[in-house]
């Protein structure tokens, strides 16, 4: 597939619209070959199993998602697979509806989102419509909510996570209010971004055959974490995991008999929004914001648990900006590890909130547009540069196939 791609190249590789139809067929090839590995593979196959499992009790709302015929995004093949036997499913996008879309799906476009004054009331609208048709339509079925709403490159991305979360969080709420005894769910698209910079990752027992005289070995599975170069935007997609799990916690934890878990959030939340603010006002790299941190003398960013470094013990200026960024690191790790401390200790949160793990990079066109853009403009040979991007990454990859898997959980959480 590489090498048909590579072979295939002539004068129009010049060309964005000519290269990036053929940038996302070389992307269409490699998710296809990439879910036949998984589904061979046992590590893989027990996530994938469930991707067929029956979904006809289900009632769904997807946020960033729409019906396409063909889906080349994780979204939008979310959505094709809920189609095939969910009860009603509404789609939230700032596309148009489709002049063909199924009869059991309805989409909602909605421009403003991600927009602090807007927003809230977009949600709102939606929640309410979907609440309506579920309980007066589907009333035996489970309505789950998904929030694929996530953005990654642009200068505002970071805050731009925070206040969407926040709009849909503000809108749950007051739409959800008394639901707290209804079958309900919301699943986030996660990221292998937000995982500990500490974390080592998946391990899995190899067999090159089935007979029992073969030898196993433990072979690793490399996956992303969080670190200098990921730095914002793992900053705000633990932000979006705060934000709707203090939420979920708000209108749920009312039924238990413990101290509302919402509560729990809330101080991190502040820490990371303080720290959003700061990319906003400037702080644009985590090199910026290492240096404002030395300049400031920050003690303790994000959390409390780590020294206050000193030009006593660090001589020269590069030592005390690396102790700096190690605190940043430190720091963020603390709040990874703490969301997921948080999630293991409040079981019944579970039944109504889930974030789905195990995403590291897809060949989406999240990709494959800005790579062709920039192999257009700057390079000689746009085939090369495609490629000496995407190789690198194989180790990483996922199939699409798999990324919609693991919106689903592997076993029951409660819910009937």
């Amino acid at each position: 597939v590489l090498k048909d791609f590579a072979c295939s190249s002539d004068k129009n590789d010049r060309n964005f619209e000519i290269l990036l139809p053929q940038t996302q067929v070389l992307f269409n090839h490699l998710n296809s070959r990439l879910a036949e590995q998984e589904r061979d593979n046992r590590y893989f196959s027990s996530t994938l199993s469930n991707l067929n499992s029956p979904r006809n009790d289900e009632f769904s709302v997807v946020f960033g998602g729409k019906y396409v015929t063909k889906p080349v995004s994780i979204s939008g093949n979310l959505v094709s697979r809920l189609l095939k036997d969910n009860a009603f499913i509404y789609t939230v996008s700032r596309s148009k509806p489709h002049d063909n879309a199924p009869k059991n799906l309805i989409h909602m476009q909605s421009k403003n989102l991600t927009d602090d004054k807007l927003g809230k009331e977009e949600f709102l609208k939606v929640l309410n419509m979907a609440r309506d048709k579920w309980e007066k339509s589907f009333p035996k079925t489970k309505m789950v909510l998904y929030f694929t709403l996530g953005f990654y490159k642009g200068e505002t991305s970071c805050e731009t996570n925070l206040v969407t979360a926040r709009n849909f969080q503000e809108a749950l709420v007051e739409s959800f209010t008394d639901l707290d005894k209804k079958h309900w769910r919301v699943v986030v698209t996660g990221t292998d971004a937000t995982r500990p910079n500490t974390s080592k990752g998946d391990t899995f027992d190899w067999k090159k055959d089935d007979t029992n005289n073969s030898e196993s070995k433990k072979l690793l599975i490399p996956s992303y974490k969080l670190d200098r170069h990921n730095y914002f935007y793992a900053l705000s997609k633990l932000g979006q995991f705060y934000i709707i799990a203090s939420a979920v916690a708000q209108l749920t934890s009312a039924t238990q008999q413990v101290k509302p878990t919402n509560e729990k959030f809330e101080p991190t939340i502040k820490k990371i929004e303080k720290y959003v603010e700061l990319f906003k006002t400037g702080c644009k790299t985590f090199d910026l914001l290492v240096k404002y941190s030395s300049i400031n003398n920050l003690v303790n960013p994000l959390n409390g648990a780590h020294p206050k470094p000193s030009l006593e013990t660090d001589k020269t200026e590069e030592n005390v900006l690396e102790t700096h960024a190690n605190m940043l690191i430190a720091g963020l790790d603390d709040i990874s590890k703490s969301f997921d401390h948080i999630m293991e200790e409040e079981f019944f949160l579970r039944d109504y909130f889930m974030v789905a793990k195990g995403i590291s990079i897809c060949y989406t066109p999240l990709h494959a547009t800005p790579w062709t853009e920039e192999a257009v403009k700057s390079t000689s040979c746009p085939r090369l540069f495609i490629l000496k991007q995407l190789i690198p990454r194989l180790k990483n990859a996922i199939s699409i196939e798999q990324a919609v898997a693991l919106h689903f959980p592997l076993e029951s959480t409660g819910h009937k």
